[in-house]
């Protein structure tokens, strides 16, 4: 037991010292009068100049970024890079998530993740699911045309303002959230039922 113990601080101080001189082979490296040199020229391209230029005046920098939006690179990467995500449940339901609490706070969130405003993350929330799912519920086959997260007690019926008021947390609550089929969540609407 003492080998294994000595043997994981080793392979620990080591590791911190492999990230050590990575780091400090990189500061070596940015002071080299090459690195310098392709910096500064990286930084006078006429696109870069222009996007710092642009960045200054947010009207403009609205129209750059529709016309960047149009390019074939940013669909390839960035198109691509937002379908792999929506594949992953933990990211779809936090998306979900982040979209209802923001339009119920009137997009007063402040720029707060949604997880600090309520006091809970996805592991408990899909904890919640295993303990509270219907027959073929998977999470695998979550989203709008399966199933939906809802509230027990609708959101039409709690009264705040902000994410302080107490009636929010109590909305809010993994205690109020039900896993529900998607044709029943949309015939109840805001009723308790």
């Amino acid at each position: 037991m003492s080998s294994s113990l000595s043997d994981l601080k080793r392979l620990v101080k080591n590791s911190r010292q492999r990230e050590r001189q990575k780091n400090e082979d990189y500061k070596a490296k940015r002071r080299t009068p090459e690195y310098k040199q392709k910096r500064l020229v990286r930084l006078h391209k006429p696109e870069q100049v222009e996007r710092r230029k642009l960045k200054r005046s947010t009207e403009k920098l609205k129209d750059y970024m529709s016309l960047y939006r149009k390019t074939p690179k940013y669909k390839n990467y960035h198109c691509a890079r937002q379908v792999e995500k929506r594949k992953d449940v933990k990211f779809k339901m936090g998306q979900a998530l982040s979209a209802s609490i923001r339009q119920c706070l009137k997009l007063n969130k402040a720029g707060r993740h949604w997880a600090d405003l309520v006091g809970w993350d996805i592991p408990d929330l899909i904890e919640r699911f295993e303990k509270t799912k219907q027959i073929d519920m998977t999470l695998e086959n979550y989203g709008r045309k399966s199933w939906h997260w809802d509230h027990i007690i609708p959101q039409a019926l709690w009264q705040y303002t902000n994410s302080e008021d107490s009636e929010f947390k109590q909305c809010w609550a993994l205690c109020n959230l039900q896993p529900l089929w998607a044709i029943d969540n949309l015939k109840k609407r805001d009723k308790c039922i």
